[in-house]
Order: structure tokens, then C-alpha cells, then sequence
């Protein structure tokens, strides 16, 4: 009886774990959410349900954003917001690997309806006690003079670092006891040799008095981040002898009021009843590496001035099996001072404290529309409804919203036919499919700028004409494809660096191979080649690869031995030892 309640107990466990798991991963499934990168109109107003308002959710930075900061600027009734931001994946078309761009600080001047009306990208320090950028050679008044132009200082103390620490205090005092206005600011990027420096006003001129990074005459003081705002500034002191002088800097000069959010970790959410305004309501599996490890789709519920804004991000980690996701969001609400339409802010990162999955990030405003007469942006191409758009790879649903600048699209769903929409993207450059595809379109030919396309596993048996109008591909791989012949269209294309063949049914290489004059590497990797054409011998810069098959290159005559050595660096010794060989 008591293995009979053991089993009727565990088979009841079991029952509410998989309809959890349903209810849990059910829901979303509506065209109500939205895909995160698009703009989004609300009506929903409970409070004052008669009130006509629509709340915008729009986009200010795009990309994968660092410990962005949200300030208002009482004096000026403007908005400031900083983040550090990384771009999409640029490639390397000559190795064929992707590279990040460097991160770069991105300031915005919003005015109170939301609207950009100043940008600024720098990697200089920003001050926001001051309002200025200062670096060790220039300093720039962005926010006071809208330009960016870099103005010199008055005057520059221990640029070449080689004061001693006396007389690096005497400046300080001396200078200290001449300013109206005294800064200690962090100076230290990527390379720098300056660590830190003390900026002085002094008759309304500026100056800065320089710390190295080696030899620092500064002390670096304990300072944690504020988990509401965001806010992690860098304070210093003037060393004197082995302690620490106290000269405290003077009062701020610009008045910047951080907003704060009530979530206080912005990298790992945690979906759990009283979490706030935002809610992780739907799940979706795309793949599993452990039942501890899941990546997918969230579906976020996000309120924010009694309006609910439903939107997707992809990509996705859950971190357990309990609601426990490698996704942040915050919503930064208005400064405590009475503002009247006053803006929120929405932040998403995915970083979870230093993951490189940093996918569907960026600063958003909510905004409100008054009135009845508005319109709903439709942010699509012309010609794709929305029921066409959602059954969209995600891939291509993101390039699409920012189809002006998308460069990239990596699809892996397994397509078994092209999709037209892709056609739309002319700016891309790289482009990679995963699938089952039988054929390329002659419309491939729209997209001009492409410099790398995969289409391995694809069984595609011969290319379209048009592919020769690609005039600007430089790496193409068709490798374990269904090819019977030659690609003989290749041959139109002058920039072709390299070019993968391997694991196809052919068995020639046209004579005329040498017309690809800058060609590196052709990849024949488990290919059913017989011979090679003679016009190869003179292809001085050409290596054929051969993966695995290190034995390829033994059926063809000495003549072109050279083109495999690269790829077997002992073959001279190989070849040496057949000269001692007797006849």
C-alpha cells in the first residue's frame, strides 16, 4: 500500500511539473508581443480608462550596451543618457573570423518629448560634475556648447610623468590655492600611460595637473556601484608621502539628477511574484544543452505609466530549472523633482555579469502621445504583413527591422527554400545558411555588397547565372553540397580570395581557374578530383587545403606538390628524401 501511495504521489509530482511547464511556456503565444527592436504603441490605460494616451516604446541605442546612466537636467528640462556600447560583429573578409568593435561611450540629449536632439561617441571621460569631457591633452564642452570640438587646456603639469612626488604635491598646492573650481577625474583608456588627473578652474581658464599609471602620485578610493542608478564613480586623493592628503573637490558646477529603477540587478532576472512591473511570461526552447541550461525566446511583460508593453527578446539563457533568466531589465522611472511629462526609460542587457551573449540589447524611452488623431508606425518593409513577419526566422526578423544597417545574417533553421525577404538586406556582407535549400534565385543577385557567403549542407546542385553579378564576394563556401560540376559562374567573380568545394561530386577543375587571380585557398577537402588543370602550376599565391584527407595530394604529379605545403609543412622533407631514393 505504501509503494502504491509512493508511486501515486510521484506520478502526481511529475503531472504538476509538466502542466507548469505548459501553462508556463503557453502562454505568449498572441500577436499582442512585439519583437523588442520595433517601435510600440499602447492603449491600454486602466487607471483612467477614458483618457486617450498612447505610450511609445522607442529606441535610443541599438547594440550591446554596458551600464548605461540616466540623468535629467533640471536647469535645461533635458535628458542625459551614457552608456557604454558595442556594435554587431564586423568580419574579417580576408580570414573569415568576426571581430567586435571597439566599445565606445555614447551620449544622448533627449529633450522632454524623448527626442534625440544631440549624440556624442567618445571614449573620453565625462564628468558629471562639470559637464565636460576631459582627456590628458584636451578637454571638449559638449553639453554647454553642443560641440565637440577639443579646446586646448591653459596650461599642462606632469605631461611627460616626470615629477617627483614632492614636487607633484607642491603643484597641487599651489594650484589648488590659485582655483575657483577643483576636479580629480579618471583619465586612465586603453594604452594610456595617465592614470588619473586634477583638473583646476583658474580665471575661468582650465588646467590639469597629470598622474601616471606607473608612477602615480593619487590614491584610488573605495567606491562601489549604486545599484539604483547605476552610478560608479572613480574618486581619487593627492598622495603626500605614504599617506593620503584630504582636499576634498569643490561643489558641481552642472546640476545632474540620476534616475533610479526599484530593480537593484539588472543582469540576472529572476521571474518571481513581486519582482515589480516586469514579467517573464512565456519561455520557448530552442535548444538544450542540460535541463539546467536552456536557451530560447522571452516573452516580456513590461508596465510603465499604467501602459503594458509586451515585446520578444531573443537568445535568451535560463540559468535553472526555476525561473531564473541571463536577462536583465530595468525600468528607470522619473527624478524626484516635480516633472511634468516626465520620461521612464527601459534598459535591457543580457550579459549576466560577463557572458558574451549580448543579443536584443539596448535603451529605450516611453514616451506619451496625446490626442486622437495618431497613426501606428508600421516599421516593416512594404509587402510583409505581420503574420508573414513572425514566421520569420529570428535572424531575419532583427536584420530586418534594422535593415539599413544590417551587414550580417546567420540563419541555422534548416530553410528548405530561399526566402525573398532576405533580398531586402542590400547591405549585407556576410551571409550564412544552414539548411536544406535546393536552389539559389537569380534575384541573389539584389544583394551586391556581399563579400562572404555559406551555404554548406545546402543540396544545391548548380548556381544561378546571375551569381556573376556578385562581383564583390571574396569567400565562398559550398562545401557538402550536391555540385556535379564545376561551378563554371565562379569564374565571373574577380575578388574571390577563397573558395571551399570539398565533399562534392565533381571530379574536373576548369583549365580557366587561373582567371581568379587573387584566389588563396581553395578548400577540396574529401573531394573526388582527379586531376588538376596545368594552368594551376603558375597559381604562385594559391594553397589548396585538404583538411583531414592529408593523403590528397599524393595522386597528382611534383608540379603541384607546391600547392599543398602550406598545409603539410614537412612535406620539403618528404620531398627531399625522395631524391636519395634509388630510380
Amino acid at each position: 500500500m505504501k509503494s502504491m501511495k509512493f508511486y501515486i504521489v510521484s506520478a502526481g509530482l511529475v503531472f504538476a511539473i509538466l502542466f507548469y511547464s505548459f501553462i508556463t511556456n503557453a502562454i505568449g503565444f498572441t500577436s499582442d508581443y512585439k519583437f523588442l527592436f520595433r517601435k510600440i504603441y499602447s492603449q491600454e490605460n486602466k487607471v483612467y480608462p477614458t483618457r486617450k494616451s498612447v505610450y511609445e516604446l522607442a529606441p535610443l541605442i541599438q547594440g550591446s550596451i554596458y551600464k548605461p546612466n540616466y540623468f535629467y537636467l533640471p536647469d535645461r528640462n533635458q535628458y542625459l543618457v551614457k552608456s557604454s556600447v558595442e556594435f554587431a560583429d564586423e568580419m574579417d573578409t580576408e580570414a573569415g573570423w568576426s571581430y567586435s568593435r571597439k566599445p565606445t561611450w555614447r551620449y544622448l540629449l533627449l529633450n522632454h518629448q524623448g527626442q534625440v536632439q544631440e549624440s556624442f561617441d567618445t571614449e573620453i571621460y565625462f564628468s558629471r560634475y562639470s559637464g565636460i569631457f576631459f582627456s590628458p591633452d584636451f578637454y571638449i564642452e559638449w553639453i554647454e556648447s553642443r560641440s565637440t570640438a577639443p579646446k586646448s587646456y591653459a596650461r599642462i603639469v606632469n605631461h611627460d610623468l616626470n615629477l617627483s612626488q614632492a614636487d607633484f604635491v607642491k603643484a597641487f598646492q599651489e594650484m589648488h590655492a590659485q582655483a575657483e573650481y577643483v576636479e580629480y577625474v579618471y583619465l586612465r583608456g586603453e594604452g594610456s600611460q595617465y592614470e588619473a588627473g586634477v583638473v583646476f578652474k583658474i580665471e575661468g581658464q582650465w588646467a590639469i595637473l597629470l598622474s601616471g599609471v606607473r608612477q602615480s602620485y593619487m590614491n584610488q578610493l573605495d567606491t562601489e556601484e549604486n545599484p539604483k542608478t547605476g552610478i560608479w564613480d572613480q574618486n581619487y586623493r593627492v598622495m603626500s608621502g605614504a599617506s593620503a592628503a584630504d582636499f576634498p573637490p569643490s561643489p558641481p558646477l552642472i546640476q545632474l539628477l540620476p534616475l533610479e529603477s526599484d530593480i537593484e540587478d539588472p543582469y540576472v532576472f529572476r521571474n518571481y511574484p513581486g519582482a515589480g512591473d516586469i514579467k517573464v511570461n512565456k519561455f520557448e526552447k530552442t535548444h538544450s544543452e542540460s535541463i539546467f541550461e536552456v536557451a530560447g525566446i522571452a516573452y516580456v511583460s513590461i508596465k510603465v505609466n499604467q501602459s503594458k508593453f509586451k515585446i520578444k527578446i531573443p537568445d535568451v539563457l535560463k540559468l535553472s530549472i526555476w525561473p531564473i533568466y541571463n536577462l536583465g531589465v530595468r525600468v528607470f522611472k522619473s527624478p524626484k523633482a516635480d516633472v511634468k511629462n516626465s520620461l521612464a526609460f527601459v534598459e535591457v542587457t543580457q550579459n549576466a555579469g560577463g557572458s558574451e551573449i549580448r543579443e536584443g540589447l539596448g535603451v529605450y524611452v516611453v514616451t506619451e502621445r496625446q490626442g486622437e488623431n495618431f497613426s501606428v508606425v508600421n516599421d516593416l518593409p512594404e509587402g510583409i504583413t505581420e503574420d508573414r513577419f513572425n514566421q520569420l526566422p529570428i535572424a531575419l526578423q532583427k536584420a530586418l527591422i534594422a535593415r539599413e544597417t544590417a551587414r550580417s545574417l546567420v540563419i541555422e533553421q534548416g530553410l528548405s527554400q530561399w526566402l525573398p525577404e532576405i533580398e531586402l538586406l542590400e547591405n549585407l556582407t556576410y551571409l550564412s545558411i544552414r539548411g536544406r535549400m535546393t536552389q539559389l534565385p537569380e534575384s541573389i543577385a539584389k544583394l551586391k555588397k556581399l563579400q562572404m557567403l555559406y551555404l554548406s549542407m545546402n543540396p544545391i546542385k548548380q548556381l544561378p547565372t546571375s551569381f556573376s553579378q556578385l562581383t564583390n564576394l571574396r569567400y565562398v563556401d559550398l562545401s557538402f553540397t550536391e555540385l556535379e560540376h564545376f561551378p563554371e559562374v565562379l569564374l565571373s567573380l574577380p575578388e574571390l580570395r577563397k573558395l571551399a568545394l570539398g565533399h562534392n561530386f565533381f571530379t574536373e577543375i576548369p583549365a580557366d581557374i587561373n582567371k581568379l587571380t587573387h584566389l588563396i585557398e581553395l578548400d577540396l577537402s574529401g573531394a573526388e578530383i582527379t586531376s588538376l588543370p596545368d594552368t594551376m602550376v603558375d597559381m604562385k599565391q594559391l594553397t589548396i587545403s585538404t583538411g583531414q584527407y592529408s593523403e590528397f595530394h599524393e595522386q597528382f604529379p611534383d608540379k603541384f606538390q607546391h600547392l599543398f605545403v602550406s598545409k603539410l609543412p614537412d612535406y620539403y622533407e618528404y620531398l627531399e628524401a625522395r631524391k636519395n631514393l634509388p630510380e
